[in-house]
């Protein structure tokens, strides 16, 4: 007997497959590659911004609204597609900036926080994107809050190429590491 989902496991892959054999590669990779470079560029900013958090608790929001904004500037977005387009790059601050202020339709901020604060957490599986702002400045500046606190990070991403959802980081976690990541 098959594990449930397992079915369809096996369809994705197969789908993966077919793309692979029949030439299909990521149409995005320039973009990404792109992306991931000027991401890159705005790290060390961003690591500084936790940095200066006057304690764990804060630099944790902070990070937490980071994961916020770089998953919102997502390429695959509308919106965030026409501002790359316009020229305005990850524009991942001016995302930050405009998150909306608390409370949110759905706000368990402070239960998160409480939580973090009160419990160490051993190990920490985290799916992350493949490229750009929303795994460069959002998702590793997070993992490495919790790295910071002691908990082990596994950083889980796509690991094949698939139209559009793939650009190696390798290079990109090479140089991320200089920045203590």
């Amino acid at each position: 007997m098959q594990k449930p989902g397992s079915e369809m496991r096996s369809v994705v892959l197969c789908r993966e497959k077919c793309l692979h054999n029949l030439g299909y590669t990521d149409i995005f990779s320039e973009v990404k590659q792109t992306e991931n470079k000027t991401a890159l560029k705005l790290l060390p900013q961003v690591l500084q911004d936790l940095d200066q958090q006057p304690n764990p608790t804060a630099a944790l929001e902070q990070a937490l609204r980071g994961v916020f904004a770089g998953n919102i500037f997502d390429l695959g977005a509308a919106a965030s597609a026409q501002r790359y387009a316009a020229g305005q790059g990850a524009g991942f601050h001016c995302t930050l900036e405009q998150l909306l202020s608390r409370p949110w339709v759905i706000d368990d901020l402070d239960t998160v926080l409480e939580r973090f604060s009160s419990h160490k957490y051993q190990k920490a599986v985290m799916f992350v994107d493949n490229a750009g702002a929303d795994v460069i400045l959002g998702m590793l500046p997070f993992a490495r809050e919790l790295l910071k606190a002691g908990t082990k990070v596994l950083l889980c991403r796509a690991t094949s190429v698939v139209c559009h959802a793939f650009c190696p980081l390798r290079p990109s976690f090479h140089t991320i590491a200089r920045f203590g990541c």
